[in-house]
Formats: structure tokens, C-alpha cells, sequence
């Protein structure tokens, strides 16, 4: 999608005052407390309007106020999953599904509710009542009911905020699900880099109500000056490993060491955390690791004190993130285009979604 806005709001002593012209599927917004993330938010979906300038996605105007347009939250037809359980409470989750499609925006594609339903693992939860939901059900059903009511774009705000690591991690792979099988954009607000690393294409760094930086997520984060290399702690490679005839699990061309897998679905998601990932220029040799893949360095970046190495692997879709010392960079003498050997552990995997765990 493409974003083009440029607009001020001032409320108090807080201005906001942003410039944005970026296409991308997932658009992740970070800062500290206070820079105006959830502000930001409001102005896409017309709770705020600005006191001056405007906001286009796809070349359409939701507002500018100059030329007096200013699109009512409804005609936008922009979703939101808050912090809060915003649910309702007296009725089952079937029920809110029901209300979501019965307002569901006229003319969208249509979101196979069955589908939804199964890939976030809900079909246990129809019957329930919202309020009886624990905090990684009642996001996953959040999530659910907002994309069956067909939105042009899903905004969420600070989603995994207050949930624990496995719920995070539950919440995570549902959102991956949903990018996998839908063309709907997100704006995903978060104050964890890693999260905005994992999941977007493109970032913006507020502070202070003001753009600090924008660009791609990684050259954008690794930046000292727009939050800290205190902040950068989880980095992870996520991926989809497909379900093989025999129920074991591959990643691209690669077997996963992973024991075989029950039920029905068709691939499971994982994180493995760059600080999982060990380097070696010594090509393969026996190890307690299981996997032991040969690639190629691709990208090294500063992340404060530590170096995060980006390696291609033969037969993988995307690249594994390793997090090394400078030394090891000197004495490995990594940069872009070295053989390397990545090494880690199948207990390193970490399993996404509501499902049981594979690892």
C-alpha cells in the first residue's frame, strides 16, 4: 500500500508533526512512550483529524484539510486491534463474528470466515463468551473479527502489549498467518524493535511527535540514535516450515529436526533467535546441533557493541540472522559474500500460533 501524508496535530504541549511518503505491505511505527505512535494511529483511522495537511493511501484522500475532505471512520474502512479487549462481552465469539460481518465494508473482497477460523485456531473458542477468553484468545479473536469485516488496512496498536512470552508468540504466528493469506496492509505500532524487524518492510522512528527516521527496519533500528542499542535484545528469523507427506517439517529444501507432527495443518510457524545462531568458516563437522547449513554472509550491521550477520542459505526463501561479537567478525572475516556454516540447536526453535508445540 501506498502511504502519502504529511499532517500536524497539536494537543497541548504535544505536537505531532509527520511527513510520510512509503509503499509496503507492513509499515511498523516505533518510538518511546509519548512520541505519538498510537496519535499516528488515530489520524489513519480518522478518530483525529489533523489541524492542517492530509492523508492519502493508494492515491485516494481521506483528509486534507486544505481542500475540506475529511472521510468519516466508517467511510475509511480502516480496522483496528487495540491494547484493550474492545470485544464484546455478552456475546460468544461466533456472535462477534456475526456483527463484524454483518457491517463488514460493501464491496471488499470477502474473507472466508471457515478459513480465518482455522488458521487461528478458534473453532474450540466459537462458543465461548468474549469475556471468557484469556489474553492471546481474546487478541487472536480480535484479530479474526476485525479482518472479517473486510478492511482496506489493519492498524494494530501495540498487539502482544501485556501478554507473556508464549502468548506473544501465540499472537505472533497468528499475525503471520493472516499476512500469509490475505492481501490486507497493516500498520503495526510497537515500542519492541524486534518485533518491527520481524514483521515490516518499512519503519518510522517517532520521537518527540516527530520523524527521527524511516526506511528499512534493520538499517533504520540499528541506528544508536532512535531507541538504543539497549533495545535491540530478541532479534529473530521467522519463517513457515511446510508439512511434508510423512508429517515432518521443512523449511525451503530443508529438513527440520523436529519430531513428526499431528492434526491438519498445512505448515507451522517458528522464531529462532539470531543469538541461536552460531557462525563457522570451518565448514561442517559433528556437533550436538542438528542443523548445519551452508550459506553465504549477506549484510552486517552494528547493533551496538555486537554485529548482526544476515546469511543465505542454500535452499532456504529467506536469510538467518546470527548475532556475533566484532571479534569473532575479525577473526571469522566476515563480510558480505564469506562462506559460512550456520549451526543451531532444534531446541532453539521456538513454535508460533495456538497450536501445540513442535521444537
Amino acid at each position: 500500500m501506498k502511504f502519502d501524508l504529511s499532517v500536524v496535530l497539536s494537543r497541548g504541549r504535544f505536537t505531532l508533526d509527520v511527513s510520510l511518503a512509503a509503499e509496503a505491505r507492513t509499515l511498523a511505527v516505533v518510538g518511546a512512550s509519548g512520541a505519538g505512535k498510537s496519535t499516528f494511529l488515530s489520524l489513519l483511522s480518522g478518530a483525529l483529524v489533523p489541524d492542517a495537511g492530509s492523508v492519502r493511501l493508494e492515491g485516494e484522500t481521506l483528509v486534507d484539510r486544505s481542500l475540506g475532505i475529511c472521510l468519516t471512520p466508517q467511510q475509511r474502512g480502516v480496522g483496528l486491534v487495540s491494547q484493550s479487549n474492545d470485544l464484546f462481552p455478552h456475546l460468544s465469539v461466533a456472535q462477534n463474528f456475526d456483527v463484524a460481518e454483518r457491517f463488514a465494508r460493501a464491496g471488499a473482497p470477502v474473507v472466508p470466515r471457515d478459513a480465518l477460523v482455522n488458521a487461528l485456531g478458534l473453532r474450540a473458542l466459537l462458543p465461548e463468551r468474549a469475556d471468557r477468553l484469556s489474553g492471546g484468545e481474546a487478541r487472536r479473536v480480535q484479530l479474526a473479527r476485525s479482518l472479517l469485516n473486510r478492511p482496506r488496512l489493519l492498524l494494530l496498536d501495540e498487539p502482544f502489549a501485556g501478554l507473556d512470552e508464549p502468548l506473544r508468540h501465540e499472537v505472533l504466528g497468528a499475525i503471520l498467518e493472516l499476512r500469509e493469506r490475505t492481501s490486507i496492509p497493516f500498520v503495526l505500532v510497537t515500542h519492541r524493535p524486534a518485533e518491527a524487524i520481524a514483521l515490516a518492510e518499512h519503519v518510522i522512528a517517532l520521537s518527540g511527535g516527530r520523524v527521527l527516521a524511516a526506511g528499512d527496519p534493520l538499517e533504520v533500528l540499528a541506528r544508536p540514535e532512535v531507541l538504543g542499542a539497549r533495545h535491540l535484545a530478541g532479534i529473530e528469523t521467522l519463517f513457515a516450515a511446510r508439512l511434508l507427506p510423512d508429517r515432518t517439517l521443512a523449511w525451503g529444501e530443508r529438513g527440520l529436526a523436529t519430531d513428526p507432527v499431528s492434526g491438519t495443518q498445512e505448515r507451522a510457524w517458528f522464531a529462532l533467535g539470531a543469538d541461536d545462531v552460531v557462525l563457522t568458516t570451518a565448514g561442517e563437522s559433528v556437533t550436538s546441533a542438528r542443523h548445519a547449513w551452508p550459506g553465504r554472509v549477506v549484510r552486517v550491521l552494528a547493533l551496538g557493541d555486537d554485529r548482526l550477520v544476515e546469511v543465505a542459505v542454500d535452499g532456504v526463501p529467506a536469510p538467518l540472522r546470527s548475532r556475533v561479537s566484532p571479534q569473532a567478525v575479525h577473526e571469522l572475516g566476515l563480510q558480505i559474500g564469506t562462506p559460512v556454516t550456520a549451526l543451531f540447536k532444534a531446541a532453539s526453535l521456538r513454535s508460533l500460533g495456538p497450536r501445540g508445540g513442535v521444537s
